[in-house]
């Protein structure tokens, strides 16, 4: 499919957006502060800011390399660039890793975005006005043990989700980014303001800033670099659908460093957020999922104007879910496509549906099934329930290997004239350089990081 034929982003502008909204979402908003103030704090950070440099950022240029030159899904682009290399076809399977990571994830975002969903109309509803701790432990449990209110507010979220997706890139995903994108940057810039001004800004700085040396050791680094590699959104395929849409005349380096360096910004950011909120209250910045849907919302309520707030919180949480499961949902549905040639509302339709299915499973982790563990028989699995083996294998296993066999391919199969093509370099060396990153130092990296998680 050439670049005459393949309805193109109708700019750069929103390209970037669409994704740097598939790459913020509640990892970011969370994970990482939490992640950064517990592994070393600024030593941490250091170690993640090269991470996303040196190895997120190369991925996602490889991702959106092979989707350019290939101009289709996953698994057709990058059989395409393959032959085009005089490579085998057979190198497409790589990108069945990063479309089983997307499927997986969804299976489980589409769940933990209907609790986000359940505390926005809670919010519009009660407002949340001088409730405790107490109240939102009670609300967050009666919302997590009830598979009927569970299914229900996932399914309304993934109803919201399709829409945009079954009306495709252009007419869909390219209005819908548009239309959130600048209202999540306000919101963020607003909550933000508030937190600072009425929070505990001293103890958040010292919190996820101070550089504790001792803390660093082989699981900092483990951490820091999985939080790059899963922050960014690589090795899950979408930088690829996004990259068969992608003009000729845009960068792909540089595109790849303002996505990875928002997506970072915005992390910090939420750091910046939700912290001097729950600092100012005395709440444990250690309580992960509970920080956001019971800690922070306890918190906000003592706040000047904490209803309004609260409800500005959850709305752009949910924006940044939102726009994160858009992009997940692609690749299995561009797979979907592109394996039996049908097309995109069918195929958009059947993967919901899977998605549906395989989400009831993740639901009923949450309460019925929290003590079942189907593969308890597989070292490492033995007390993983539905959601937790999902997210074990999108996780730890699919994103991490779909990540090194795409480096592998771009350093070892993609030819040097695709690389300075696509990559707009002109000199030789500078290609070779290249080709040495993704060849040795990426591959080496991720491996002796998995070793090093593997042998601790």
């Amino acid at each position: 499919m050439s670049e005459s034929t393949t309805r193109l982003w109708s700019s750069k502008y929103v390209f970037l957006m669409a994704a740097i909204g598939s790459a913020v979402g509640l990892a970011n908003m969370w994970k990482f502060p939490y992640t950064a103030g517990t592994h070393g704090g600024g030593a941490f950070i250091i170690i993640y800011l090269l991470a996303v440099l040196f190895i997120a950022t190369p991925i996602l240029i490889a991702e959106l390399l092979i989707g350019r030159r290939g101009r289709s899904g996953p698994a057709s682009s990058v059989e395409r660039v393959a032959l085009e290399s005089g490579a085998s076809g057979y190198w497409k399977s790589i990108s069945y890793f990063g479309v089983l990571a997307a499927f997986l994830t969804l299976s489980f975002y589409f769940v933990i975005a209907g609790w986000t969903l359940f505390y926005c109309v809670e919010s519009l509803k009660a407002g949340f006005i001088g409730a405790d701790a107490a109240y939102f432990q009670m609300l967050f449990g009666r919302l997590i043990g009830s598979p009927l209110d569970l299914t229900l507010y996932t399914t309304i979220f993934m109803l919201i989700t399709g829409i945009p997706v079954a009306l495709g890139i252009h007419d869909g995903i390219e209005r819908c980014v548009k239309l959130v994108m600048p209202v999540f940057f306000i919101l963020l810039l607003i909550t933000c303001a508030t937190a600072v001004s009425q929070g505990d800004l001293a103890s958040t700085i010292d919190f996820m800033f101070k550089t504790e040396i001792s803390k660093i050791k082989g699981e900092t680094i483990i951490y820091a670099v999985g939080q790059a590699f899963f922050s960014v959104g690589v090795g899950a395929c979408v930088l690829i659908v996004f990259g068969a849409h992608l003009p000729k005349d845009v960068s792909i380096g540089k595109s790849a460093l303002i996505v990875a360096g928002i997506d970072t910004l915005v992390a910090l950011i939420a750091g910046l957020t939700v912290f001097p909120i729950v600092f100012s209250q005395g709440f444990d910045p250690a309580e992960g999922p509970g920080l956001m849907f019971v800690a922070l919302p306890a918190a906000l309520s003592s706040f000047e104007f904490g209803s309004m707030l609260s409800t500005l919180f959850f709305v752009m949480l949910l924006i940044a879910t939102l726009t994160s499961a858009i992009a997940i949902a692609l690749p299995p549905i561009e797979w979907l496509k592109t394996r039996h040639a049908i097309g995109h509302v069918p195929a958009t339709a059947a993967i919901f549906v899977l998605e549906w299915v395989f989400g009831l499973t993740v639901v009923l982790s949450f309460n019925k099934w929290s003590d079942f563990y189907p593969l308890a028989f597989i070292p490492g699995f033995e007390q993983l329930t539905f959601f937790g083996i999902y997210e074990m294998v999108a996780a730890n296993i699919a994103m991490p290997i779909g990540g090194i066999l795409l480096a592998v391919f771009v350093g070892w199969k993609v030819s040097p004239q695709i690389l300075s093509e696509e990559l707009h370099i002109k000199s030789s060396g500078a290609v070779i350089v290249c080709q040495c990153g993704f060849r040795y130092f990426i591959p080496c990296v991720l491996i002796a990081m998995a070793l090093i998680g593997f042998y601790q």
